[in-house]
C-alpha cells in the first residue's frame, strides 16, 4: 500500500474487507472524500481569522445549512414544533431516531396547510417530518448548552414547572426564539389551524395545541429574563455583530462555525438508481428542467459551482454544486427514486463489494438503518439473488420500507430483528456470502451533519467520552464477529464513519487474533494513499 500522505478529512467511512485466508493486501484506508480546496488543509490547525470570516460568509440560501435558517421569516407550525420535540426528547434520552416520532404522530396535526408546499397539508404525519423539523432538532441539539444555561439563569421552569414534561417542546422554542433574540415583534410566532380551513380537531390534537399555546404565553412574560440572559451569553462568547443571526452564528466556537461552512459549501453526490433509469436519462432530465449537466468525469472544486458533472471515482454518481441541491431534491426525479442524494462516504462499500455480486449471490445487512446502502447495493445487483436486511428499530423501518419501495428495491427481504440475535446456521442463510456490518459509531468523521441528519434521519453527537467509545466498542465486536461466524460468508465489509482507533484499528485488531488467522484483510481502497501509523501491524 502507497505510503504518500494526503490531507485527511473527515468525510471519508472506513470499510473493512475481509475475506478467508487470501494473501491480500492489508486493510485500512483513509479516502480524501473532500474536493481540494484550501480550507481543507486547514481542519487540522487553526485558521486566521480573515480565513475564517472569509469562509463562514460563503453561503448559498438554496443550501441546507444550520445559519440559512436563522433568519428564516416563515413560522413554524404547531405540529412542527411538537414533532422536533419528540425527535429531540428520542435522541437525547432514549437514544431512539427521527423516524421514531413519525410513526408515534402518524395522523396528527393534519389541519395545518403549508404555504410554502402549494398548500398541502403539514400535520404530523408523514408530511410533517420535513427538512425545517429536521434542521429546528438539528439547530436545538448545536445550541442546547446556551438553551439550558438561559433556563437555569432565568429559572423559567421553577416558575412554569408544568413544562417539565416538555422539555422537549420548551428547548425547541427557545431555540426558534433566541434565532430572533427572544423579540416577539421579530419572532414570526407559531402557526395554529385556522377553523374555517381546517377539519376538525381531535381532542389530542385540541389538548397540543394548548399546550403549545400555553407555552408560547409564558416565554412572552418570561422576555425580558430571556433576552438579558441570551445577552450575557453573547457578551460571555464575545459574540458581536450587526443583527441576530450573526450574534447567534459567532456563539458558537469557531471550530463549529468554520465546519458548519465547509460543510455547506461542499458538493453533494447524487447517485443513479440504475434499477429504474440511466445517467443519460437523468442527465436529459436534468437539462430539462433547466441545470447544466456535463456527462463527464471531473474532481469535484467548490470554486466550480456553475455545473452538474460525474463524479472522478463513481460514472453513475454526479456530483451536484451546494447551490442546486435543495431545489433539485423537490423534483419527481428524486422523489420517484430515480436520482438518489446520498454521502460518497457511504458509496464506497458498495462499489467496493460490486464485482463480488453475482446473478444469484445473496447478501446480509446486518443493520439497514434507512436502508441507504441496501437500495444501492440492491441497484447494483439489478433486483436479483436476495438482500436480506436486519432491522429491528420501529423508528427505521418505516423509512426503510418507504426508501425501498421508492427505489423499487424488488430482491430485498426485510427481517424485524436483532442481527446479533440470528442464527447463522439457519438454512435460510446456507448461500449468504457477503455481510455488510455498519455499527453504531461515533460518527466524528462526519463532517456535513446536517446532511447527514437529513439522509439517515440520525444524529450524530459532537462530543463522545472515552466511557462511551469503549461502549461503542464492545457493540461494533460484537457484531463483527457474528458476521464472521456465518458458515459459507467469504467477504465482511466492516463500516464506520469515526476517527477513533478504538472503533476502527482496534476492533479489527482484536476480531483478527479472536479469529486466529481465519480471516485476511482486503485494501479497500487500493488507488488511495493515507498516512500510515506503524502501531499496528496491518
Amino acid at each position: 500500500m502507497s505510503s504518500e500522505t494526503l490531507t485527511q478529512n473527515p468525510l471519508h467511512n472506513k470499510p473493512l474487507h475481509t475475506h478467508p485466508t487470501r494473501g491480500l493486501r492489508p486493510y485500512f484506508s483513509d479516502v480524501s472524500l473532500a474536493p481540494s480546496f484550501s480550507p481543507s488543509a486547514s481542519l487540522s490547525k487553526p485558521l486566521n481569522t480573515a480565513q475564517s470570516d472569509s469562509l463562514l460568509s460563503q453561503k448559498h440560501s438554496s443550501t441546507a445549512s444550520l445559519f440559512s435558517d436563522l433568519d428564516d421569516p416563515t413560522p413554524h407550525t404547531y405540529s412542527e414544533l411538537l414533532l422536533a420535540a419528540e425527535t429531540l426528547e428520542n435522541i437525547v434520552t432514549e437514544g431512539v431516531l427521527v423516524g421514531a416520532t413519525v410513526r408515534r404522530f402518524k395522523g396528527f396535526g393534519s389541519g395545518i396547510k403549508d404555504s410554502e408546499n402549494d398548500g398541502k397539508e403539514s400535520g404530523g404525519g408523514k408530511e410533517g417530518m420535513n427538512e425545517r423539523v429536521l434542521k429546528l432538532v438539528y439547530g436545538t441539539m448545536k445550541y442546547m448548552q446556551y438553551i439550558d444555561t438561559i433556563l437555569v439563569k432565568t429559572q423559567f421552569l421553577v416558575y412554569n414547572n408544568q413544562f417539565l414534561n416538555h422539555l422537549g417542546l420548551t428547548k425547541v422554542t427557545l431555540y426558534d426564539l433566541m434565532k430572533h433574540h427572544f423579540d416577539f415583534h421579530a419572532w414570526p410566532g407559531i402557526q395554529y389551524p385556522s377553523p374555517p380551513d381546517s377539519s376538525p380537531l381531535s381532542p389530542s390534537d385540541s389538548e397540543r395545541i394548548e399546550t403549545v399555546k400555553e407555552l408560547e404565553t409564558a416565554l412572552h412574560e418570561f422576555k425580558i429574563k430571556l433576552a438579558a440572559a441570551y445577552a450575557r451569553i453573547r457578551i460571555e462568547r464575545r459574540a458581536s455583530g450587526g443583527d441576530a443571526k450573526e450574534w447567534m452564528e459567532r456563539i458558537l466556537p469557531e471550530e463549529v462555525r468554520v465546519k458548519e461552512g465547509i460543510a455547506v459549501e461542499l458538493p453533494k453526490h447524487a447517485r443513479v438508481n440504475i434499477a429504474k433509469t440511466t445517467r443519460e436519462g437523468v442527465a436529459q432530465a436534468l437539462r430539462g428542467m433547466g441545470y447544466p449537466v456535463e456527462l463527464r468525469q471531473r474532481k469535484m472544486s467548490v470554486q466550480d459551482e456553475s455545473i452538474i458533472h460525474l463524479d472522478e471515482n463513481f460514472d453513475d454518481v454526479f456530483v451536484v454544486p451546494a447551490q442546486f441541491c435543495n431545489d433539485l431534491k423537490g423534483t419527481p426525479l428524486v422523489e420517484e427514486g430515480k436520482l438518489v442524494f446520498q454521502d460518497k462516504a457511504s458509496i464506497w462499500a458498495a462499489y467496493h463489494l460490486a464485482p463480488l455480486l453475482s446473478p444469484n449471490c445473496q447478501i446480509i445487512d446486518a443493520r439497514a438503518g434507512c436502508g441507504t446502502k441496501t437500495a444501492q447495493v440492491s441497484s447494483l445487483m439489478r433486483n436479483k439473488g436476495i438482500i436480506y436486511a436486519f432491522e429491528n428499530r420501529p423508528s427505521r423501518l418505516e423509512t426503510l420500507k418507504s426508501h425501498l419501495k421508492a427505489q423499487d428495491c424488488q430482491n430485498v427481504e426485510i427481517l424485524e430483528s436483532d442481527f446479533l440475535a440470528s442464527d447463522p446456521a439457519d438454512p435460510k442463510f446456507a448461500d449468504v456470502t457477503v455481510v455488510m456490518v455498519e455499527p453504531p459509531n461515533s460518527g466524528t468523521a462526519i463532517l456535513d451533519k446536517l446532511n447527514y441528519l437529513l439522509q439517515e434521519e440520525e444524529f450524530p453527537n459532537d462530543q463522545y467520552s472515552q466511557r462511551d467509545l469503549i461502549a461503542l466498542k464492545t457493540q461494533q465486536s460484537a457484531l463483527l464477529r457474528h458476521a464472521l461466524s456465518f458458515p459459507n460468508v467469504q467477504t465482511v465489509a466492516y463500516i464506520t464513519r469515526s476517527t477513533h482507533t478504538e472503533e476502527n484499528e482496534q476492533v479489527v485488531e482484536e476480531t483478527l487474533d479472536r479469529l486466529g488467522g481465519q480471516w485476511e484483510l482486503a485494501c479497500v481502497l487500493p488507488d488511495v494513499a493515507i498516512p500510515r501509523s506503524g502501531e499496528y501491524e496491518f
